[in-house]
């Protein structure tokens, strides 16, 4: 019978140069143990706030987008007006003609009404402007924002006729 044991823990060897029983390399030359390279916590980090960004812009744009098919409608409703024939819904809530009154017309919406949809629906502070500056010798004039597509003439006798639709 053998008594010699494959065990390493077993083994009656003396260390070499005053190394400690059981000791590592790096403990008994008193080096620092090696360390991790930052760059994969790095790649991590830079990964998950990226992934953060893009579900956050991502959610943002979802619930900023109206899928209802009623954002003209909407618009009209909030600024009190009812619609009917100064203020025409049509192709399934995709457009919105608005006839602004004119001198020479008795009726139609009114100059603050039709700046109150287009608040309603965002347009920028330029298409208004450009609305509002609009001359008849301009002809017909258009602009387009976030997903909607304006345009519109003016004629004194006539007023301000706007045409909106999806885009």
């Amino acid at each position: 019978m053998s008594t010699e044991s494959n065990d390493p823990h077993d083994s009656h060897e003396v260390p070499a140069s005053g190394e400690q029983p059981g000791s590592t390399e790096w403990e008994s030359k008193s080096m620092v143990p090696p360390t991790r390279s930052p760059r994969p916590l790095l790649l991590v980090s830079v990964g998950a706030t990226l992934g953060l960004l893009v579900g956050v812009g991502s959610t943002l744009l979802v619930t900023s987008l109206d899928f209802s098919g009623n954002h003209f409608e909407a618009a009209v409703d909030d600024c009190g007006i009812t619609a009917g024939a100064w203020a025409r819904i049509g192709d399934d809530g995709e457009s919105l003609s608005l006839d602004n009154r004119g001198a020479d017309e008795s009726s139609g919406i009114s100059v603050d009404s039709l700046f109150c949809i287009l608040v309603e629906l965002e347009a920028p502070d330029s298409v208004v402007e450009e609305m509002s500056q609009t001359r008849a010798l301009d002809g017909r004039q258009s602009a387009d924002w976030d997903g909607i597509h304006a345009s519109w003439a003016y004629h004194p006798d006539t007023g301000l006729d706007v045409v909106l639709s999806r885009s």
